[in-house]
């Protein structure tokens, strides 16, 4: 899982004892355990060097101490753990029902249950995922951000693009960069692009661009830049470079 929600009240109440530095390493390794759905492993050489933690050696060794359970398998954070679980069996779920062509609709759960008048009855099950918000919600809550498990249904694939939402899904989600005003020819046929090549949906959409706007690691995108030859400077990225194929490419194969 790529993503989940972050409350700021409950991290600055959890971690206020903590020295800045042992903060950032802190939520470092919490990202690395989302990231890779398991416990950090026993021998945590190769995940300080992949965290850029190589010196800090003796205060990963605090924290794990402090945050997390040894055990054979490796480093347990039991609250991740609960949250990668519920995760993967929420993605389990969706992929069955894309390889069904989608989630029943109502009507037809009546109809199956033997039961015509169900059908006209509010639904008690959560048959439908509930909406990523801009909201921040505490950390005992997340939301993966979904590039892959979320299947795209056939209906879904029929209807014409809603330029409007993406727009609105843009400005609402994207707090380190510019909002749009008008969603150009050139933006639409970017946003069209994005949709139909990678089977986008305006959830996976909404997620992905949460979670460029929240990585660290995408901090340059934020800047200006020097360019390579001298000759000045890049400008902060805008909507046109987060709706490219450049820029989901990158984010695919050097954020995730």
């Amino acid at each position: 899982m790529y993503y989940y929600k972050f409350n700021i009240a409950d991290w600055a109440k959890a971690t206020s004892h903590l020295t800045l530095k042992e903060e950032a390493i802190y939520l470092r390794l919490i990202n690395f355990y989302y990231d890779h759905e398991k416990p950090i492993p026993l021998k945590t050489q190769l995940v300080l060097r992949k965290l850029r933690m190589g010196d800090e050696s003796d205060t990963v060794e605090i924290i794990l101490d402090e945050f997390f359970t040894k055990t054979a398998k490796g480093w347990i954070h039991n609250h991740c753990k609960e949250l990668i679980e519920e995760y993967q069996e929420r993605a389990e779920k969706n992929r069955k029902n894309g390889k069904k062509g989608g989630r029943p609709k109502i009507n037809n759960l009546a109809k199956a249950n033997g039961n015509q008048e169900e059908s006209n009855s509010q639904p008690t099950g959560n048959l439908n995922q509930e909406p990523l918000t801009t909201n921040q919600e505490p950390l005992t809550k997340n939301q993966e951000i979904i590039l892959e498990d979320t299947p795209t249904t056939t209906s879904e694939k029929k209807e014409s693009l809603d330029y409007g939402k993406v727009k609105t899904i843009f400005n609402n989600t994207m707090t380190r960069s510019s909002g749009i005003v008008k969603m150009t020819d050139k933006r639409k046929r970017l946003v069209k692009k994005l949709f139909t090549d990678n089977d986008m949906n305006y959830e996976r959409f909404e997620n992905y661009i949460n979670y460029i706007n929240s990585h660290p690691d995408a901090d340059w995108m934020f800047k200006k830049t020097p360019k390579s030859d001298g000759s000045g400077f890049w400008s902060p990225r805008d909507f046109d470079y987060f709706v490219s194929e450049k820029c989901y490419v990158y984010t695919k194969e050097k954020l995730l």
